[in-house]
Parts: C-alpha cells; sequence; structure tokens
C-alpha cells in the first residue's frame, strides 16, 4: 500500500549550525545515493541575505568525496538565524 499524497511536503529536517564568525560558508548536504532515490529534493538555505533554494537529485553519487554536494556559499551572521531546510516537498 502507497503512501497517503497529503504526506508530500509535510515532512521537513531542520539544521541549525553554530556560527563562530560572519563571513561567507560553504553549504554542504551529505546523502546516499540511490535508484529508488527522490531526483527533485528541495533544500532551502537561509542566510544573512535571503534564502535560496537548491533542488538535489538523490540518485546521482555526491560529487564531494563522495559523501556531500555543495549547495553553494552564503553570508552568515555571528551566531546569527541561518539554517538548512531539507522537504519531502514534490
Amino acid at each position: 500500500m502507497g503512501r497517503p499524497f497529503s504526506a508530500k511536503g509535510a515532512k521537513t529536517a531542520t539544521f541549525t549550525p553554530v556560527i563562530p564568525q560572519a563571513g561567507r560558508y560553504e553549504v554542504r548536504l551529505a546523502y546516499t545515493s540511490g535508484a529508488n532515490r527522490a531526483t527533485n529534493v528541495p533544500v532551502t538555505v537561509f542566510h544573512a541575505d535571503g534564502e535560496n533554494q537548491v533542488v538535489v537529485n538523490q540518485r546521482v553519487a555526491p560529487p564531494v568525496d563522495g559523501h556531500f554536494i555543495s549547495l553553494g556559499q552564503y553570508r552568515f551572521e555571528k551566531e546569527g538565524q541561518g539554517y538548512v531546510l531539507v522537504s519531502n516537498e514534490g
């Protein structure tokens, strides 16, 4: 029996880093690739200049050390409110 359609977009995971000093930081996401993984995982990075969404294809092996994908570099403030949100939307 399949999952109910209404569950799509209802699950999220939020990661809040400790920012030791203001600056630009590369944000990376770790995942395990596989043929049954999603091709359109939305990951939103909330940073000092706003927010950006990156779509990750988890069927493709992560390019950084075989474990991570770079989501880009963003500016964060020391002890600021930045965080990364991964969703099952779509």
